[in-house]
C-alpha cells in the first residue's frame, strides 16, 4: 500500500514509518522541515512546515491508499497560552478538517488518526475501566480538542464513504519518550527518594512498538474499521509496580517511601502540582478489548518486554 504519514518525525511517527517500510509498504513521510527527513526510513518525503485550517496540501496525498494522521498539537502539563482551547482547536480540529477534505478530494481510501483517552476523559477517582462506551467528559483544553477531532473525522468519513479509524490511547512509554515518564527515568536511574510507596492505584499504558503495531492492523484491515477504539497493554499496573520494574530494568534497587496518598496530594496541592497528583495517584484503566476483538489484534509486547525496551534506550543515550 501507499501510505502517507503525518508527524512522521515524532515519537510514534518514527517508529511507525520504520515498521511500515520492513512490511513492504511504500511510505511518505510527512515532516515539517527537511531536515527532520534525514534519518527516516521512508520511500518518499513531504514538507508542510504547519498544519492548520489553510494548510494547502497541494497534490501531497495524490495516489495514497491511507493517510495516518499523527501530528498534532500535544499536551504539556503548563500551557501557557493565552487561550489553550483555541490553540488546540486550530491545528487538532482545524487541521483535521483541510487533510480530512484534501485526502476526500485525492479518492485516499482510508484515513487512521491518533487520538488519545483524553477525549474521553481521566477519571482517577476509581479502578473501573474506561471502555469505547463510557460517556467522554474531557478534562482539559486538549482532551476537548482531541474529542472534537474525533467527531469531525467520523462525521466527514461517514458523508463521503471514505474508510476511517480512530485509536484513543493512554499514555505512551518507549525509546524517545520524554514528559513525566522520562522524569520517572530519571528518577530511577539516579535513585531517589520517592514518596510513593503506599499509592494504590492502578493505571494502563501502551508501549510504543504496541501502538505503531496496533496501527498497522489498522491499516492492513481488509475493510476500513470505520469507529473509534481505545488501545493499551491490557496490562494495568500501579506506581509502585511501574518504579519496582523500572528500576529492576536499570539494575538498580528501588527507593521508595510509604507516605500516606492524601498527605502527599494535599502537599502537591499546595504547590499547585494537583495534575502530578493525579497522573502519580490515581486510576486510569482501559478496556481495549473491543479493538483487539474487531481487528483481530493482540499486543505482541509484554509490558515488561516495553519496559526493558525503554531502559537500554535511556541507558544509551546516557552511558549508563
Amino acid at each position: 500500500m501507499k501510505i502517507y504519514v503525518t508527524g512522521a518525525s515524532g515519537f510514534v511517527g518514527r517508529r511507525l514509518v520504520a515498521e511500515l517500510t520492513q512490511r513492504g509498504h511504500e511510505v511518505t513521510a510527512c515532516v515539517r522541515h527537511a531536515s527532520k527527513a534525514d534519518d527516516l526510513d521512508a520511500s518518499a518525503f513531504s514538507v508542510i512546515s504547519e498544519i492548520g485550517p489553510n494548510t494547502d496540501w497541494g497534490d501531497a496525498l495524490a495516489g495514497q491508499d491511507a493517510v495516518v494522521h499523527l501530528a498534532a498539537r500535544v499536551h504539556v502539563m503548563d500551557d501557557h497560552d493565552a487561550d489553550p482551547l483555541a490553540a488546540f482547536r486550530r491545528v487538532n480540529v482545524g487541521g483535521l478538517k483541510g487533510l480530512i477534505a484534501a485526502a476526500i478530494n485525492a479518492n485516499v481510501g482510508r484515513l487512521i488518526t491518533l487520538s488519545s483517552v483524553k477525549a474521553i476523559g481521566e477519571d482517577s477517582a476509581t479502578l473501573t475501566a474506561i471502555d469505547d462506551e463510557t460517556p467522554a467528559h474531557p478534562a482539559d483544553p486538549y482532551g476537548q480538542s482531541k474529542y472534537e477531532a474525533d467527531q469531525v473525522l467520523c462525521d466527514l468519513a461517514q458523508e463521503s464513504g471514505m474508510g476511517w479509524t480512530v485509536l484513543r490511547p493512554p499514555l505512551v512509554y518507549g525509546p524517545g519518550v520524554r514528559g513525566n515518564f522520562l522524569t520517572l527515568l530519571n528518577a530511577c536511574a539516579r535513585q531517589k527518594w520517592l514518596p510513593l510507596g503506599a499509592i494504590e492505584n492502578q493505571r494502563s499504558m501502551i508501549f510504543l512498538g504496541n501502538l505503531t503495531d496496533g496501527l498497522c492492523a489498522t491499516i492492513e484491515c481488509a475493510e476500513p474499521l470505520n469507529d473509534v477504539f481505545l488501545i493499551d497493554d491490557d496490562e494495568p499496573i500501579s506506581t509502585p509496580d511501574l518504579i519496582q520494574n523500572v528500576s529492576q530494568a536499570m539494575g538498580v534497587s528501588p527507593r521508595m517511601v510509604n507516605v500516606p496518598g492524601s498527605f502527599l496530594r494535599a502537599a502537591l496541592g499546595l504547590i499547585r502540582k494537583r495534575a502530578v497528583a493525579d497522573r502519580l495517584m490515581g486510576s486510569l484503566v482501559v478496556n481495549s478489548r473491543r479493538f483487539q476483538r474487531v481487528a483481530g489484534w493482540t499486543p505482541p509486547y509484554k509490558m515488561l518486554q516495553g519496559l526493558t525496551e525503554t531502559v537500554a534506550w535511556y541507558k544509551s543515550r546516557n552511558d549508563l
